[in-house]
């Protein structure tokens, strides 16, 4: 992961998509992700209170799905 270039999405916008995270290997489908400077808020549909933040050196891979964009 050295080198690696993180790129953040403006801390308040929420996208649906999948997000993957370890150890050990675990996902979230059909939610909401919201990137924050400290990891990812994780909601659920139609929620606006986040059940769960994932450290970003937690993820392993997010996954939005392509024409959902909730501003």
């Amino acid at each position: 992961m050295a080198g690696e270039k993180k790129t953040f999405i403006k801390s308040s916008q929420k996208r649906k998509g999948k997000i993957v995270y370890a150890p050990p290997e675990k996902s979230f489908t059909n939610v909401n992700i919201e990137e924050t400077p400290h990891g990812f808020k994780i909601y659920r549909l139609n929620e606006s209170r986040p059940f769960t933040v994932i450290p970003h050196s937690s993820v392993r891979q997010v996954i939005f799905d392509r024409n959902d964009r909730n501003e």
